[in-house]
């Protein structure tokens, strides 16, 4: 949005933060402050990770990352094996039958919607191996900034609970680990890949190819089964999956977890019996299923 590339480059020459008053009167040309306006502006700055808006003022977010001290933390090294095992196709799984490959159902919470200027806060995964729940991941990540109102009224995250958390190099590589045997899934996954790629990409580990879907699933299994929409909420509704909490990211790839065994289930019903075949009928039109 050219509004918040002429705020960014505004506050990159001055201070790094603006009055919401100053904001109202000069950029936005409103004299009066209400609660409409104060939910816009914040709608606004949370989807671009270059700010932060704490109800008073927009603060530069690179400016505020500095009063945060840097931890010391070293990376753990995996073995070439794992590497390689993480780097497979899933054309390869073409003869695999869907019980037989090990499954990491993932879900990261983040202060929001760009994997360049926002940053993971939790991680937390699933893996399945033959058809069953057979190991669990969770970690929070230091984002080295504070997390904005939003987010924590969304997900109960606080700066002040992720202060001994491992920074992102940390927690990525030791997520890297657990994932390094097996094919990833998530629910949208294409947004929380964004997030996973810029992480592995800064730490120099292998992308893992990317995985199965399950909104993507739904839309499919679930087409003609009147389902009111694919976001996780009406999905688990549907297999009647009770959600424990939502938008954190354990419970939410617990919920995600619940979901995909049923997919698995019903993957085999309609004679799709290997992950390939999964895949492909994942991509498909949603005209052609």
């Amino acid at each position: 949005m050219k509004l918040l590339d002429t705020l960014y480059n505004t506050l990159i020459k001055s201070t790094g933060s603006i009055s919401i008053d100053d904001f109202h009167d000069t950029v936005l040309g409103i004299k009066e402050k209400t609660e409409d306006s104060l939910s816009l502006i914040a709608s606004i700055i949370t989807m671009d990770g270059r700010f932060l808006f704490d109800g008073d003022k927009i603060i530069l977010k690179f400016l505020e990352t500095n009063k945060f001290k840097k931890k010391t933390t070293s990376i753990k090294r995996l073995s070439a094996s794992s590497m390689e095992i993480c780097g497979l196709a899933l054309e390869e799984f073409r003869q695999t039958h869907l019980l037989d490959a090990n499954y990491v159902v993932f879900d990261f919470e983040t202060t929001g919607l760009s994997s360049k200027y926002n940053r993971v806060i939790e991680i937390g995964a699933i893996k399945i191996s033959k058809g069953k729940i057979v190991d669990k991941f969770h970690s929070f990540v230091d984002p080295e900034s504070y997390i904005p109102k939003q987010i924590t009224d969304l997900t109960g995250i606080t700066t002040e609970m992720l202060e001994n958390a491992p920074d992102a190099s940390v927690a990525f590589s030791n997520f890297y680990e657990f994932i390094a045997d097996s094919i990833i899934v998530a629910h949208n996954l294409s947004f929380d890949y964004k997030f996973l790629k810029f992480n592995l990409d800064k730490i120099g580990l292998p992308i893992p190819h990317t995985g199965l879907c399950t909104m993507k699933l739904a839309r499919r299994f679930l087409k003609e089964n009147n389902l009111i929409s694919a976001k996780l909420h009406s999905v688990a509704e549907y297999f009647k999956i009770e959600i424990e909490k939502e938008h954190r990211a354990f419970e939410d790839a617990q919920t995600t977890s619940k979901i995909f065994l049923h997919f698995l289930e019903l993957a085999e019903r309609n004679s799709i019996d290997t992950v390939h075949k999964l895949y492909e009928y994942q991509n498909l039109s949603i005209y052609e299923v």
